[in-house]
């Protein structure tokens, strides 16, 4: 008798512990948007960027406009492809006149912001490009992700809230730098004075010249980087 319920035995508990095949998923496919503004620049005036959030490149060119790209990207299923790309179109770009002052403004709707800020990221991956005349003034407010500027040519003041700021001067020697980051540190290639005004922050000085710019970097909590020009990256736009 237990001979003959062996076999069934066994065939029942292979029958329980038997996995069952997975199918592969299909990869997700990609979602991109992109939009592009520009605006004429009045010589001596300045740009004013903010709501941006991801990567923030600024770039000088000898062009008398002011030009923005944003590229959103998300991945998702081939049947949802529609649906996100309407969603991603509700992240604006803006670029507006404002007497010799440009704006660029990137406007996430209040939903998005609200789960980037839960989830430390948006829900798409943001990257936008801003080109501007080299004797253009920049102020930047950025939120989330990392700021590069590369070869500005005027007074700088930029901000980030959560990331790293990397800025490349064209000639720095005519410049007079005031670094701060409240939770990280900074970073330079050029000489000037460090303090830590606590322990997980670091600030860095140094005075400019007769008759040359100023540069002003704030960070809550990331870095900064102040470094001799290198290539500049154009792959993504």
């Amino acid at each position: 008798m237990l001979r003959r319920m062996a076999p069934l035995a066994l065939s029942i508990l292979a029958a329980l512990i038997e996995v069952p095949a997975i199918e592969a998923k299909a990869p997700d496919h990609p979602v991109d948007v992109k939009t592009v503004q520009s605006a004429d620049f009045v010589r001596g005036g300045t740009v004013r960027i903010g709501g941006t959030a991801g990567e923030l490149n600024i770039e000088v060119w000898d062009q008398p406009r002011v030009e923005a790209t944003l590229t959103r990207t998300e991945y998702v299923d081939a049947d949802e492809r529609g649906k996100m790309k309407q969603k991603l179109e509700r992240i604006g770009l803006a670029v507006e006149k404002h007497g010799s002052d440009i704006a660029v403004e990137v406007r996430i709707p209040k939903r998005i912001f609200i789960a980037k800020w839960l989830r430390g990221k948006t829900n798409a991956t943001l990257v936008c490009r801003v080109m501007v005349p080299r004797d253009a003034k920049l102020v930047v407010r950025h939120e989330n992700g990392s700021v590069f500027i590369y070869g500005a040519g005027n007074d700088i003041d930029a901000k980030a809230r959560f990331g790293d700021i990397v800025l490349q001067l064209a000639d720095p020697g005519q410049y007079g730098i005031n670094a701060k980051v409240n939770v990280g540190s900074v970073y330079t290639d050029y000489s000037g004075r460090y303090r830590h005004p606590v322990l997980v922050g670091q600030k860095f000085a140094s005075n400019a010249p007769a008759g040359g710019h100023t540069v002003t970097l704030r960070v809550e909590i990331g870095g900064i980087s102040i470094v001799k020009m290198g290539p500049v990256p154009t792959s993504g736009f």
